[in-house]
């Protein structure tokens, strides 16, 4: 199969004219270049090709799987130990109840999992800036006094640098 092209993800929506013309012709050229040697291709359809193309808006335009995707963040959220396991194993379930196919189901799975990594790169950089934000400073004439805020005591160099992760 060849590699397809998609324009912007704008270009492919229910909503307009124009996003279903582009989605009619993704389905066109994929069900075109299909392998017929594969027992697991298959040709698609407009859920298909909009899901691989714009699987926010899909996300956005079906209640239940809007419903599934903020359910799985919110239990990814909460279960930090089983994060992975239960996130999708509980999406993958709920999706199956809806009767969506594998394809939609990977395009969703591979949405939350974009945005579990987001949140948790977030999450690194205020934690990290956090640490800096424990230290507060006191000028005194040329001196400068460096005091760890949670434990009130003054810092010397190299607790200063051991704080900062600069060691």
């Amino acid at each position: 199969m060849e590699t397809l092209v998609i324009k912007n993800k704008e270009c492919y929506n229910m909503a307009t004219e124009e996003g279903r013309k582009n989605l009619g012709e993704y389905i066109q050229r994929y069900n075109d270049n299909i392998n017929q040697d594969d027992p697991l291709s298959k040709p698609i359809s407009y859920d298909e090709a909009f899901a691989i193309c714009n699987v926010e808006g899909f996300i956005k335009s079906k209640p239940g799987v809007r419903e599934a995707v903020a359910e799985a963040l919110e239990i990814a959220a909460n279960a930090v130990n089983f994060k992975t396991n239960t996130t999708f194993t509980f999406l993958r379930n709920r999706l199956k109840k809806l009767s969506y196919n594998v394809i939609i189901r990977m395009q969703v799975e591979s949405y939350v999992k974009g945005r579990l990594s987001h949140a948790k790169n977030r999450f690194n950089a205020s934690t990290s800036s956090l640490d800096s934000s424990r230290i507060s400073t006191m000028h005194i004439g040329d001196d400068v006094i460096y005091f760890d805020n949670l434990t009130g005591n003054i810092l010397e160099d190299g607790e200063l640098e051991k704080i900062k992760g600069v060691e």
